[in-house]
């Protein structure tokens, strides 16, 4: 009996376990990159417009939400594993959509602000934590193509589809409309898709062999024993320093292409290339990962990324800065679809959601602090320039503390 259960599990595409990871697709695709950080600059306008406030004044309500999500990211995770993703998940969609639909009321700047709190509060367990998690349980073997490619196919498909479709709301209806129609998408694409499909296997379909003594244990590390460790900060490290790069540049691309003389139309197509380098990152990432036993791996994709933050912060020229932009979303595309694996690999599932909220927490300090450093160093000496030297730097020590990771502890069957 237990080499016919160890063999089923070697069997991880099964028909439940593909339905579910289109589950978690299709959250993805409705989750905080597209309907949050992709849009935000497109909001930021009108917004400020409304309520007749400077541009560095909508940049810091705007950055309240990566702050607020690194705050209640490691709630969201004790929350998932406590109760069950499910359990956790699908209310939170629901409050997701209904806060964003209540931006359609907002009259005061505080309102505003108010549900910007509830959104983010929301994204702590309606992101990567939940999916990777559902999909961690399903997969081991392919463990690390299934999230790259669910991520792609999710998150940055979906990133790259829903603005195209806020942009003419803002413009026909008003902002605030453009709200309603992002919590459409939520109530009616997203959530009815997973509360029909997405659940987390019963213990006889989970991949990999049974460690625990009971199979119903999920083997890893104690929240406090992950903290004890040093891969823990390293990791975190890491995951503070390469969003504080990469999204630190995008972030302000646009207006640091322009300003060196290059035109809307060529700047619009270098970010473009970004996205593209992000799909083929998550996709190609997340294969490597599973053909290789060593973390050393994830050096290619910052290596690629060092070269185009060298490349975007250094030219003016389009000729060069697409190709620096395809680099760097080759590391923007990997660094979340990464960390998910290695957060699995080196702490196991049991806690996996306390322990992977708290990184992903590292990483949205990372996304404030370099938006914001980019800005007061604009602001300060009438360029970006000191910050393509620090940019350059840090993404260095991003591939100096990968280079130095152990061997995994939570190997696959």
């Amino acid at each position: 009996m237990r080499e016919v259960a160890s063999a089923s599990r070697m069997r991880e595409f099964t028909r439940q376990s593909v339905i579910v990871t289109l589950a978690c697709a299709a959250g993805m695709s409705v989750g905080p990159t597209p309907m949050v950080s992709a849009v935000a600059g497109m909001f930021m306008k009108p917004v400020a417009e409304t309520f007749d406030l400077s541009r560095t004044m909508i940049s810091a309500v705007m950055l309240m939400s990566p702050l607020a999500v690194a705050v209640f990211a490691p709630t969201g995770g004790r929350l998932l594993d406590r109760f069950g993703v499910r359990r956790v998940l699908l209310p939170v969609v629901v409050l997701f959509a209904l806060a964003n639909a209540a931006m359609a009321l907002v009259t005061q700047v505080w309102h505003y602000l108010a549900l910007s709190l509830v959104i983010s509060a929301c994204i702590s367990v309606h992101c990567y934590s939940s999916y990777t998690k559902v999909l961690a349980l399903w997969f081991s073997r392919h463990r690390g193509v299934v999230t790259g490619a669910t991520i792609a196919c999710g998150s940055a498909l979906g990133a790259a589809i829903i603005p195209k479709l806020v942009q003419p709301w803002i413009e026909s209806y008003g902002w605030q409309h453009a709200y309603l129609g992002i919590a459409a998408l939520v109530a009616f694409w997203g959530l009815p898709i997973l509360v029909l499909f997405l659940r987390e296997p019963r213990a006889d379909e989970r991949a990999g062999p049974v460690e625990a003594e009971h199979a119903g244990e999920v083997p890893g590390a104690t929240p406090a024993q992950a903290i004890r460790d040093r891969v823990f900060w390293m990791l975190g490290a890491a995951m503070f320093l390469a969003p504080f790069t990469i999204i630190g540049t995008v972030a302000h691309l646009f207006p640091m292409l322009t300003e060196r003389g290059m035109a809307g139309a060529d700047a619009a197509t270098v970010l473009s290339m970004i996205y593209i380098g992000g799909m083929v990152g998550q996709l190609s990432s997340g294969l490597l990962l599973d053909r290789t036993t060593s973390p050393r791996i994830v050096l290619v994709y910052f290596g690629g990324a060092a070269l185009g933050v060298w490349l975007l912060h250094l030219s003016g020229s389009a000729a060069l800065a697409r190709p620096g932009a395809l680099l760097l979303g080759l590391g923007q595309g990997a660094e979340m679809s990464i960390l998910a694996y290695l957060a699995s690999r080196y702490f196991g599932l049991r806690h996996y959601g306390a322990i992977y909220g708290r990184l992903y927490g590292f990483a949205n300090f990372g996304i404030a602090c370099g938006i914001l450093s980019m800005g007061a160093v604009h602001d300060l000496t009438g360029t970006y320039a000191a910050m393509g030297k620090v940019f350059a730097v840090t993404i260095l020590l991003v591939m100096g503390l990968f280079a130095t990771l152990p061997a995994y502890r939570f190997t696959r069957d």
